[in-house]
């Protein structure tokens, strides 16, 4: 703490830490000392692909503009070590709050979330050359204290164009959100990003991850249904065209979701205007008890393995 880098740039905290990189808190001195973000990424002489990757994340994200997107203003190396500087996004990710909150967030929320983040998503992948993020999670996705919500995060991100990386470390990804041509490595487009939105939006409505594309491949290899159970059949207040978008987004074959960020928003908004505040069927039993009582039953439901022969995906026409 205390550390001045490039006489402009004063470290006040670290953020957060990984095997690749630190993200710190830090202020401008130059400039009245604003709140920036400094990103420091580690790798030795030997690790040219990982100061290529950063590189292009630096030259990627200084040109976006866009209100969900963090602006990125420089670029230098300290220390031997490549270091970002962007701006400074107060507040919490949306996984910290879902902990704190031990309870999914609200529908109407979630859906607004979603509408901003489908815009960010045609942005990036209408940019020229073409971006895909391949790291959408609750982690990425940061509020304000004011409820704006970003996204960050872009140290996975890929130019349309660029080819194939070799090293595994820059192959990361998170399972539960992580779309199946990511886990087999069989190459990511803008459809992987929604596979990774779905999944995002399944853990926010539901209050935990969903089952991995992983796991979900290998029992539907066995002619078994799709252990993914709909999100409308957790969590009673979500409605079943919602439902039925999420499941879309996620299907495992890339060629049956959403073909752009644009169409998923499109539809988002149109099944918005036509939900009711009408509820989906509940159980008779659990329609005198409360939301709580409801959620607390909903978490001691059987197994998914137990429970996938009894549950049916939604069909895609619905939405």
């Amino acid at each position: 703490n205390g550390a001045l880098l490039q006489e402009r740039y004063r470290i006040i905290r670290l953020l957060a830490r990984g095997g690749m990189g630190a993200v710190y808190e830090a202020e401008a001195v130059h400039l009245g000392n604003a709140p920036v973000a400094v990103k420091q990424t580690f790798y030795s002489e030997h690790q040219r692909t990982l100061r290529d990757q950063f590189e292009r994340e630096a030259a990627m994200m200084a040109r976006l503009r866009h209100p969900a997107l963090p602006k990125v203003s420089d670029h230098f190396v300290e220390g031997g070590e490549q270091c970002l500087v962007m701006e400074y996004i107060p507040g919490a990710d949306l996984f910290a709050l879902l902990n704190q909150r031990k309870r999914p967030f609200d529908c109407a929320q979630v859906t607004a979330w979603a509408e901003t983040l489908l815009d960010a998503l045609e942005y990036i992948h209408t940019q020229q050359p073409q971006i895909i993020h391949r790291d959408i999670k609750p982690h990425n996705l940061k509020l304000t204290p004011q409820g704006d919500l970003f996204l960050i995060d872009f140290g996975l991100a890929k130019n349309a164009n660029a080819s194939t990386l070799s090293s595994a470390s820059l192959h990361a990804y998170t399972l539960s959100y992580a779309p199946p041509e990511q886990i087999n490595d069989a190459g990511t487009d803008p459809r992987s990003d929604l596979y990774s939105l779905g999944a995002t939006l399944y853990h926010l409505l539901v209050g935990k991850p969903p089952v991995n594309a992983k796991v979900r491949e290998e029992v539907v290899r066995y002619q078994a249904p799709d252990p993914l159970r709909p999100t409308h059949r957790l969590n009673p207040d979500i409605p079943p065209a919602l439902s039925v978008l999420i499941a879309r987004a996620m299907s495992l074959d890339r060629e049956a979701r959403y073909g752009s960020a644009a169409e998923m928003l499109q539809a988002l908004r149109k099944g918005s205007r036509l939900i009711a505040p009408a509820m989906p069927e509940e159980p008779p039993h659990w329609r005198s008890q409360t939301r709580e009582e409801r959620g607390a039953q909903s978490q001691s439901q059987p197994s998914e393995r137990a429970a996938k022969s009894s549950s049916v995906a939604p069909s895609r026409e619905q939405y």
